[in-house]
């Protein structure tokens, strides 16, 4: 945001999806508004038909953050695939991996040079050695990308080992009653990133993490509102 110029605002989430509202995200479009930045939250997809249908009235471009989501579906169509870009994380606890860093996809060929600009120092494609922008090395090496292929290869095994595991967690926290398990709106083929709950007294959480961590189950609060 510092480099580029932009100004942050900020759009709450749906209650049933805790993805972005596509009420509130028209509330807050303006003449200024140039993108906005799409999250699939914990592998559940966003509602992605308003929200493109605002871009398009509003000329303004959409990046799908699809970190948490890679496999999952809105509506039979993959995530992923319906904005300008959309960025990836391959960081060690995303559902695949090449230890770190991450990968952006899109179709428009003018937007990949200038990516490929950027993620090489800002070095010109043209003339080696060349700088035309202010970048940053966003290379991925050899070895990650070779681990990352190894991962994609594996995508249907990783995935259904996952929602093998949510399914788990869904049939334990449904015999207690004071647990809620992430909700999944009728638009969403989700994948499984992250079991994720909510309580319906606060003050059990820190008790309960800590009961989670001395049985050897890793736990934290999720997302601090900002």
């Amino acid at each position: 945001i510092q480099i580029s110029g932009a100004k942050l605002v900020l759009i709450d989430v749906e209650r049933d999806s805790w993805a972005i509202d596509p009420i509130i995200m028209e509330q807050h479009i303006s003449k200024k508004t140039k993108a906005v930045i799409v999250v699939h939250p914990f592998g559940h997809a966003a509602n992605m038909d308003p929200i493109m249908a605002l871009a398009k009235k509003y000329n303004i471009s959409v990046i799908e953050d699809v970190a948490e989501a890679p496999g999952a579906k809105y509506k039979g169509r993959l995530v992923g695939t319906f904005g300008d870009m959309s960025c990836y994380s391959f960081f060690a606890n995303k559902i695949i991996t090449t230890g770190e860093g991450g990968m952006v996809l899109t179709n428009d060929s003018d937007l990949e040079n200038r990516l490929k600009i950027f993620r090489d120092h800002g070095m010109s494609l043209e003339r080696e050695y060349v700088h035309v922008v202010i970048g940053f090395n966003y290379r991925m090496t050899n070895m990650q990308a070779a681990v990352g292929i190894g991962q994609l290869s594996r995508m249907d095994e990783i995935l259904s080992t996952r929602a093998a595991q949510e399914a788990r967690y869904k049939k334990l926290f449904s015999e207690i009653k004071s647990v809620r398990y992430r909700p999944t709106a009728k638009w969403s083929e989700s994948v499984h990133w992250l079991a994720t709950i909510t309580l319906e007294n606060q003050k059990l959480r820190d008790p309960l993490i800590q009961y989670m961590r001395d049985n050897g189950v890793d736990s934290r609060p999720m997302v601090y509102p900002v």
